[in-house]
């Protein structure tokens, strides 16, 4: 066996049966209602060590093995090593103990301010740090990058607002219910998520068309991303494979203007240039 070597589980077993109930010599096993060895030996015995102090040399030998470990990484072969000899390792840690780490540091927090603010410096100054931003800014393109997860959180966010028909959108729904019965629905609740975006109005007669009502304050100077945009909108819907009718509060104030704009709008999604629209 080599020296820094690990017996594996299944050896360990073995060796435990082997063992068990194995006697030892009579004169050297521990019988019972023996005393112990060091029973009124309390404080008679001295550690060999106490009171001893290594020499300078070996002091600051020691110091400068200390440095010079500060800050090393260990290579990646030896990290391999290292997570292949505790693979299968059972922890020795229970979640009892570390709620009891856990309510301690708080604990330890809240009465050391010096420490409280030693802690709320280092948090900061590694997220300040270049490396540690561009880490977060890759982990978030990566979660973005997913739809399943932006209609997650979209539909999340949604829900938590507890969105209702603000008053152009009740204004809009109006004239859609008067002139087109039963064709649109209101689904800007968060019902429906599309490619991490959560239209105003979906048809519901089995086509894949959505119409977006767009604030002239959020979506016009204002618009800071291009998606935020009419054109933007637009297109980010017909790569999903969705047609986006954009309305804008400003157009409400003529509803012959509106409709005839879902008219045509109407037209070009019965083209057959749309698909069905299979709702969630």
């Amino acid at each position: 066996m080599q020296k820094g070597s690990h017996l594996s589980l299944e050896a360990r077993g073995e060796i435990s049966i082997a063992n068990k109930g194995r006697r030892y010599s009579p004169k050297t096993e521990f019988k019972k209602g023996q005393p112990p060895w060091n029973k009124g030996l309390r404080g008679v015995i001295v550690a060999w060590n106490k009171g001893r102090r290594p020499p300078p040399d070996e002091v600051e030998r020691l110091r400068v093995l200390s440095r010079n470990r500060l800050g090393r990484k260990n290579s990646p072969e030896h990290r391999r090593k290292i997570s292949l000899s505790t693979l299968g390792r059972p922890s020795n840690t229970t979640d009892e103990s570390r709620q009891k780490c856990s309510e301690s540091l708080r604990k330890r927090l809240a009465d050391d301010g010096n420490l409280r603010e030693q802690r709320i410096r280092q948090v900061t100054e590694l997220n300040r740090s270049a490396k540690r931003r561009a880490e977060v800014s890759q982990q978030a393109k990566t979660q973005w990058s997913n739809i399943d997860f932006r209609n997650r959180v979209a539909k999340s966010l949604a829900q938590a607002m507890q969105r209702k028909p603000n008053k152009p959108e009740i204004k809009l729904e109006g004239i859609l219910d008067r002139n087109y019965p039963g064709i649109w629905d209101y689904v800007g609740d968060g019902r429906l998520i599309i490619g991490g975006y959560n239209p105003d109005y979906t048809n519901i007669n089995g086509q894949k068309a959505v119409i977006e009502l767009f604030g002239d304050y959020w979506h016009g100077k204002r618009a800071r991303r291009w998606s935020e945009t009419e054109l933007g909108r637009i297109m980010a819907y017909n790569a999903l494979g969705f047609r986006c009718l954009v309305i804008w509060e400003h157009e409400l104030q003529n509803e012959r203007a509106v409709v005839a704009k879902v008219k045509q709008f109407e037209k070009e999604v019965l083209n057959g240039r749309v698909s069905s629209l299979e709702m969630p």
